[in-house]
């Protein structure tokens, strides 16, 4: 019998002030253990789940959500209302569709104290105890104000194996991008064109020359 272990970690840490002690115990409920690390620049929360994160909550402890809510935390208040409009059995279903870990990062890095920090990086593992085909791999996901954005070994695989009709595609698009580009009808340099014109021919060319170095410069062109 084998043992399968996911592990992940978030970067970078937190400011203290920006993280409630209620999101500390939303993010445990999805499996994420906080620890306090000291600085002389300021102490930061760093979150990290050592026996993989948690997809479904089930049964959180309601007297925990009243006594942040007595205390006047908002999140803990919007759950208590929800379980007085719609009952405490939707609490649960409530708080993975409303709060789920990555929006809790999100309305972290919303924060004022969170203002140098421009996103978040989750990074997960997937290990066994036996070297079983398909028990190793990972993930990432990374985490903006207002986006998230996922991926997985498998996926990254799917993409390698698509990658060269991608890259012939592309090639195509750029011809035809390139023979029709705002620069082979003006001259960017030239003296008295228009600035907005002159401008969005720099953008188009760079925006090319971006696309050719890709794609001449890719492992499997070279």
């Amino acid at each position: 019998m084998a043992d399968n272990y996911d592990q992940s970690t978030v970067e970078p840490d937190f400011p203290i002030q920006a993280v409630s002690e209620f999101e500390r115990v939303l993010m445990k409920e999805y499996g994420y253990t906080s620890e306090i690390w000291k600085s002389p620049e300021g102490d930061g929360i760093y979150f990290y789940a050592p026996d993989g994160s948690i997809s479904d909550i089930e049964n959180i402890d309601i007297d925990i959500v009243r006594k942040y809510a007595d205390e006047g935390d908002p999140i803990a208040v919007d759950l208590i209302r929800c379980t007085k409009e719609e009952g405490e059995d939707k609490l649960d279903n409530y708080i993975m569709a409303h709060y789920s870990f990555e929006s809790i990062i999100q309305g972290i890095l919303k924060k004022p104290g969170c203002s140098g920090i421009g996103e978040v990086c989750v990074m997960g593992a997937f290990t066994c105890s036996k070297m079983r085909p398909g028990e190793f791999g990972g993930w990432v996901m990374r985490i903006t104000r207002e986006t998230v954005q996922y991926d997985g070994t498998y996926g990254i695989y799917q993409r390698m194996q698509e990658e060269e009709k991608f890259l012939s595609d592309l090639d195509l698009v750029y011809q035809l991008a390139d023979g029709n580009c705002l620069d082979q009808e003006h001259d960017p340099g030239e003296p008295g064109l228009d600035e907005a014109i002159a401008d969005e021919c720099r953008r188009q060319r760079n925006a090319l020359n971006y696309v050719h170095d890709y794609i001449t410069n890719h492992g499997l062109i070279r």
